[in-house]
């Protein structure tokens, strides 16, 4: 069964802010992030989008765009 998690990321607020996803090998997993300014939807069509994401053990995962998107959700 895949696990989906999404995060509400807002420009007014600490968009750093953290939040623990446990993941396990061989987990099938869909991230779903929804930006928003001021509670406002942001259209991110045709912009570039990077992921980070920071593993237990300190490595970086990095991706620029091969997302699916919509206009505010990624």
């Amino acid at each position: 069964m895949r696990k989906k998690y999404r995060f509400d990321l807002d420009f007014q607020r600490d968009i750093r802010a953290q939040r623990e996803v446990v993941i396990k090998e061989q987990d099938s997993i869909t991230l779903e992030f929804r930006i928003y300014d001021d509670s406002v939807p942001v259209n991110i069509e045709g912009q570039t989008v990077r992921l980070f994401i920071k593993k237990s053990d300190g490595t970086i995962l990095y991706q620029v765009d091969n997302y699916t998107k919509d206009i505010n959700i990624i």
